[in-house]
This record gives C-alpha cells, structure tokens and sequence, in this order.
C-alpha cells in the first residue's frame, strides 16, 4: 500500500501490520531479554509485577530461580515453590532484618496465646459444667 506524506510525490511504503506480541513479563524485562513462549517467569510475573520480581532477584537471584523452577515437576509445586518465593522475598523487603522469620515468631506468638486462652475456656466449663447439669434437672419439663 502506497500512501502520500505531506510532501507532494513523495511515496513511502508503509509498515507491514505484524501481530501484536504480549509484552515481556517483569523478569524478562528486567534482565533486558526477549520474553519466549516457554518462558519460565511469565506466568508468575506479568508485566504489571515489576517490584516483586526486583525483591525476588534481589534476594534470590535469577540463576537460582531458574535452576529451582527447572528441579521441578509438576504445574502444582512450582506454582507453590514460585509463591514461596515471592513471599519470602517480599516479606524480606519489608522487613530487611526479619523478614520470614519475625513473621513466623509472631504466629507462634499468637499460636501459643490462643493455646493458653483455649486452655483456660476450657478450665472454665469444667467448672462451670457441673453446676449446669444440676440446674437442668431442677427445671420442670414443659412441653
């Protein structure tokens, strides 16, 4: 198809229409390479989570992303190993010196303080029971 610029006989050809290509996910950009089809990062960092990808390389590094995505069979483990991943290195930007760990000393915290308040209920209607079941027999059995 041959068009006119704005300079009168001046031809020019115009591009042809290509398909247009699904944009490199976060890692692939980040790391400036052409984003495949079996790219191993795309379907775990879109485009649009450029920041999760940058903690994850910080942490973890490409190279052993890769060769751990690569150990591993099966859809359902990487997607669980990839979602370990990115929590672990998320959790460690926000908290460079805890990161995980202050996060798992903080559940065992509230674990063991739901244990003890579980323990105490339960001390509680062992007490209490007893004198329920005496009340119950006194009531009279209306119907």
């Amino acid at each position: 198809m041959t068009t006119q610029n704005n300079h009168p006989n001046t031809p020019y050809q115009l591009p042809p229409r290509t398909k247009r290509s699904k944009p490199a996910c976060a890692a692939c950009r980040h790391i400036r390479r052409k984003c495949g089809p079996n790219c191993i990062f795309a379907p775990y960092f879109p485009p649009s989570q450029k920041k999760q990808f940058q903690n994850a390389h910080k942490l973890f590094g490409v190279s052993f992303i890769t060769r751990t995505m690569e150990r591993i069979n099966g859809r359902e483990h990487r997607d669980d190993a990839m979602a370990s991943i990115k929590y672990e290195a998320d959790a460690r930007a926000r908290d460079p010196v805890g990161g995980c760990c202050r996060i798992v000393l903080e559940l065992d915290q509230q674990l063991r303080e739901a244990e003890d308040e579980l323990k105490f209920v339960k001390q509680l209607l062992a007490f209490y029971k007893p004198v329920g079941m005496f009340e119950e027999e006194r009531k009279p059995d209306i119907k």
